[in-house]
């Protein structure tokens, strides 16, 4: 019997059904040979004994019948003569019963029956005979259908009768006889063949469940869970035998999990390392940011000493109008500004390059964020992977569906702070390149007021030189100035937009630093999600 079917639900159901039909059977089978023993045990006791017992009564009565009525021929005796008419009407009762009991005898005892009349009316012949002699008495008793002649007949068909009564009492013991073997025999080959269906049904349900398990249930049991525990560190042998089976597949689930850890680890990894560049990063331009701060500080200063000084020379300036002795002291005066205005053009510079410097490392930090991206991006993919090999799983992968889903959580947020470091890097190299306009912008005012610082001084050189010449050209040189500090006013102002700008540069690099922290709580997460399960020396 080959059972090729792969589910266990029928194979139990077909086994338990021919199991219950075998027990029918063998209850059924005994039950109708025990029915058809009783009925052969029935006829028995209530025909065939009854009708030896009542043949034998009928012999007696034969014999009752011719001892009577030789007794009335002898003597003459009429009590005698009454017995034997007693006897003749037991004897025909009792064939009225064999008759009744036994329909195929109804001929033999009506035979019987008709002999017991002859053989009594023979008898009262044969006595009335004797009472009128012995030759009369003996002529009857001895012609060929006289008494003993009868009384012959009577005997070999009482004789015939007995052998088919005793026939049918043999077969009736034979036909109880061969009902007990049938049922001996048909006993023996139903258990015979139950015991053979048992045994191969037996093995076929075995192998048919080993061959779905691949080992053991306990066995199973145990592997399934260790994987529920997070345990991978175990070694699954499986054969030949063991192909498609839920032992091949648990060792399927468990190579899978352990690709898919091992790179969630790796992942876990790489998110640390590029948190801990990012944090340096974030930490170096927040020290850029405050330097730019101080330096933005010494060019409003400067700024402010330039507006003095312009203020200074407009004096210096009226008062060379009063007095051509005082072109000195605005040669100083002039000479001084152009040192203050070179020094803030320089110090202009300094900040142009290092917030150029900051672009630099928010083009940087662009790619960092953008490394961050795709590793969020890798790790939602790795989630999703794990999803739907946990929902192949079924039931003993809920578990690893859960981790999953964690995992997938932290890679949208990782996503949503990478979004949010991008949105603010934008905003910050915006920002970094319009003040680096403006202050090459500041740059080339500056540049164009130590121009004009320096005609002022050859102009005061004029002066010095020549009184009436400087006298002429002071309404030039009142325009310059006017001209200069309005310059300086609008570097102040540009000024106070650097600052503003790199304070908010600041704040920016505050918040990708707090991201940064956010980042590294989320890879510590990670890396502890992943902790949990214990994988080999060889997928660590």
């Amino acid at each position: 019997m080959r059972l090729s079917m792969n589910r266990v639900g029928p194979l139990l159901k077909g086994f338990m059904l021919l199991s219950i039909g075998l027990i029918l059977a063998l209850t059924i089978v005994p039950l109708l040979r025990l029915q058809q023993l009783s009925a052969l045990y029935d006829t028995n006791r209530n025909v065939v004994e009854p009708l030896v017992a009542g043949l034998a009564e009928v012999r007696y009565d034969f014999v009752q019948i011719q001892q009577f009525m030789t007794d009335t021929a002898a003597t003459g005796n009429a009590d005698s003569l009454k017995e034997a008419a007693k006897a003749r009407d037991d004897a025909l009762a009792r064939l009225d019963d064999i008759a009744r009991l036994a329909p195929p005898l109804r001929d033999d005892s009506q035979a019987l029956a008709s002999a017991a009349r002859h053989l009594y009316d023979t008898g009262i012949r044969m006595a009335a005979a004797y009472q009128q002699s012995r030759e009369a008495g003996n002529a009857i008793m001895q012609a060929p259908d006289g008494f003993d002649a009868q009384t012959s007949a009577s005997d070999q068909r009482l004789q015939a009768l007995r052998e088919k009564i005793v026939t049918e009492a043999r077969d009736s013991g034979a036909k109880q006889l061969n009902a007990l073997d049938m049922t001996r025999y048909g006993l023996i080959l139903l258990c015979l063949i139950s015991l053979a269906v048992v045994i191969i049904a037996s093995w076929g349900l075995y192998r048919s469940i080993f061959r779905q398990l691949g080992c053991e249930p306990v066995t199973a049991r145990k592997l399934t869970q260790s994987i529920a525990d997070g345990d991978f560190t175990h070694t699954i042998k499986t054969g030949a035998s063991s192909e498609n089976s839920l032992l091949t597949a648990l060792v399927n689930m468990q190579s899978r999990w352990r690709d898919i850890l091992s790179r969630l680890n790796q992942q876990a990894q790489v998110l640390q390392r590029v948190s801990v560049d990012v944090g340096a990063h974030a930490h170096s331009l927040s020290g850029n940011s405050r330097q730019q701060t101080l330096a933005t500080d010494a060019i409003a200063s400067a700024t402010e000493q330039l507006s003095v000084a312009i203020d200074t020379m407009l004096d210096a300036t009226r008062k060379v109008e009063e007095s051509g002795e005082s072109a000195l002291q605005g040669e100083a005066s002039i000479r001084s500004v152009v040192n203050l205005v070179t020094h803030a053009a320089t110090t202009v510079g300094q900040a142009a390059d290092e917030i150029q410097q900051l672009d630099e490392k928010i083009v940087e930090i662009d790619h960092i964020v953008q490394l961050i991206r795709d590793v969020a991006d890798q790790t939602n993919l790795l989630a999703l992977n794990a999803a739907i090999e946990a929902a192949r799983a079924g039931e003993s992968g809920r578990g690893f569906a859960v981790v999953a889903d964690e995992v997938r959580k932290l890679a949208e947020r990782t996503a949503t702070a990478t979004e949010s470091i991008n949105r603010v890097t934008i905003d910050v190299t915006g920002l970094t390149r319009q003040a680096v306009r403006s202050i090459h912008d500041g740059a080339e005012q500056v540049q164009s007021t130590v121009s004009d610082a320096n005609q002022a001084l050859a102009i005061m050189s004029d002066v010095r030189q020549d009184a009436d010449t400087a006298r002429s050209e002071l309404g030039r040189i009142l325009a310059a100035l006017s001209e200069t500090r309005t310059g300086a006013l609008d570097i102040a102002r540009r000024v106070e937009q650097v600052a503003s700008m790199t304070a908010n540069n600041h704040q920016a690099t505050e918040n990708l630093a707090s991201t940064t922290d956010t980042l590294n709580a989320t890879v510590e997460a990670l890396e502890q999600t992943v902790a949990i399960f214990r994988l080999p020396a060889s997928h660590t």
